[in-house]
């Protein structure tokens, strides 16, 4: 499995521009491509213009595949065409696990 937490600081003046093709395309149709486990965006508290992403695959391959999409481009380059003021990318892989019943 692979998770994915990117952090999007998003200029005000295209927030509602970019918020919307994150809730209306690309989460939608992301959550329905092979080896999808979750697709979760959330809004930082203290920081309205910052969305975060938290993605989960059941493998590097099928997050490859995802980044072939025709919303996932689309995505891209609005974010290029909207210079998104930052952007932080963790590609995460999971090396142990624990039961949240055992303390």
């Amino acid at each position: 499995m692979i998770k994915i937490i990117c952090k999007r600081k998003i200029e005000p003046a295209y927030f509602e521009e970019i918020f919307k093709l994150y809730r209306d395309t690309v989460a939608p149709h992301s959550r329905r491509e092979p080896g999808n486990i979750s697709y979760e965006l959330y809004q930082d508290i203290d920081d309205p213009y910052t969305l975060i992403l938290i993605e989960e695959w059941e493998s590097e391959a099928c997050e490859t595949y995802h980044q072939q999409t025709s919303h996932y481009k689309k995505l891209a380059e609005a974010m290029k065409l909207y210079k998104i003021r930052s952007a932080e990318i963790h590609f995460l892989r999971e090396v142990a696990h624990g039961d949240p019943s055992a303390k």
